[in-house]
């Protein structure tokens, strides 16, 4: 019974470290947006944005 436990334990660990597709990255991030937005009513006008995390 110990034997079974230790390799379902073991198989299922396995399994989320080949399924994890993500790397964890540390350190802070900031990045700017660009992008234009056309319309009828006001023509063409620029959007600046911005995002920043740790």
């Amino acid at each position: 019974m110990k034997i079974r436990i230790l390799v379902l334990t073991s198989i299922i660990l396995l399994a989320c470290k080949l399924v994890s597709a993500q790397e964890i990255n540390w350190g802070v991030k900031v990045k700017v947006n660009m992008s234009t937005l056309k319309t009828d009513l006001n023509g063409e006008k620029y959007i600046l944005g911005y995002h920043f995390g740790l």
